[in-house]
């Protein structure tokens, strides 16, 4: 990896638990988990392109089969498992690699499901009571039920099927041909909101309901499907003030939109955590918890820090999906412009 990155086979935390696979960032200082393999010892194949991203293809036995297979990534995540496979080498856009019938070769695109990742897909079948999947960049998946609950697991192409593989450790199949893409907005995608009150984590408390106004439109396949002016309301889940010992050293809050109400009144069911607090020195978690500055400071400074955001721009990480009508927000004559997009995107402000 050109001493940029490294990874790193590890044996598993408990007994009876696959390896481990990490990459490690040497100028962050930082490593994350990609998946598990089931092999101790594997040759490794990369793919180095001049202006793309680092991929790799990890080749061993598996001790369970006793046949070869294929594990193939990048620094996100494992994304492909190849069984009864091995020798693989990366051209410019594809791997090719050795199987029992003979040579095989894949695009690097189809290796990784990058035509997958960051897309809203329905299954042909309503297997499991579900109604959508997404398969993130980072190799979690969401499968979201009729109902509209919410799973959060691993994704793996093994074949021509995902596999995903629950928190709980149960493992589910979808075909890659009973897939079919939905016109939505993914998860990976953020829109920016503005408070519509104040929020301190001296005096909010659980529960408490939040209001914001949406000052960029979110788009899906060059549409917008929730306009600028849409009206978002959640509750505070999650609050701490500064104390003076050592619990709760910073300020914290955590906010969840669960609702927006679009223009033409029209509202959807939601599920969205905070991203980003612009022009602040508030700094937010995976999990969406906004944490403000240290308390260890001087006594003015805790003063100061109990306060988090007085109404400024939030950006919001968010996913959508309807739960009672399902598909309320992608009919094709509720749709803006992308003219429209454009004239909402010149007006919109962050404060």
């Amino acid at each position: 990896m050109d001493g940029q990155g490294a990874l790193l086979l590890l044996s598993p935390e408990k007994k009876g638990l696959p390896n481990r696979l990490r990459y490690y960032e040497l100028d962050a200082g930082k490593g994350r988990l990609l998946g598990h393999v089931p092999f101790q010892e594997a040759t490794i194949a990369e793919r180095k392109p001049a202006n793309d991203q680092w991929a790799f293809a990890m080749s061993g036995m598996d001790p369970v089969s006793k046949q070869p297979v294929i594990f193939a990534g990048d620094t996100h995540a494992l994304h492909s498992q190849i069984d009864d496979a091995s020798q693989p080498q990366f051209s410019s856009d594809s791997l090719s690699y050795q199987t029992p019938s003979g040579a095989q070769t894949v695009s690097m695109a189809e290796l990784v499901a990058l035509d997958y990742q960051n897309g809203i897909y329905a299954p042909a079948k309503n297997a499991a009571n579900t109604a959508y999947l997404e398969f993130l960049p980072s190799g979690d998946s969401l499968t979201i039920s009729s109902s509209g609950e919410l799973e959060r697991g691993r994704w793996i192409k093994a074949g021509s099927s995902f596999q995903i593989t629950s928190a709980k450790g149960a493992t589910t199949l979808w075909p890659e041909a009973e897939l079919h893409p939905v016109t939505g907005i993914p998860a990976t995608d953020r829109i920016t909101v503005r408070l519509l009150q104040p929020l301190s984590s001296r005096t909010a408390k659980v529960g408490m309901e939040v209001k914001a106004v949406s000052i960029t439109p979110a788009f899906g396949h060059d549409s917008i499907l929730i306009p600028q002016g849409s009206a978002f309301s959640g509750k505070i889940i999650e609050a701490h003030g500064v104390g003076w010992g050592i619990k709760h050293k910073s300020a914290a809050l955590t906010v969840h939109f669960d609702t927006a109400k679009l223009p033409d009144g029209r509202s959807l069911t939601i599920d969205a955590r905070v991203f980003k607090v612009e022009n602040s020195q508030e700094s937010v978690t995976a999990k969406g918890k906004i944490q403000g500055i240290r308390s260890t400071g001087t006594l003015g400074n805790s003063a100061e820090n109990r306060s988090l955001p007085s109404p400024r721009s939030i950006r919001s990480h968010i996913s959508f999906w309807g739960r009672q009508d399902r598909r309320c927000w992608d009919s094709p004559s509720r749709r803006f412009s992308t003219a429209q997009a454009q004239n909402l995107r010149s007006n919109s402000i962050h404060l």
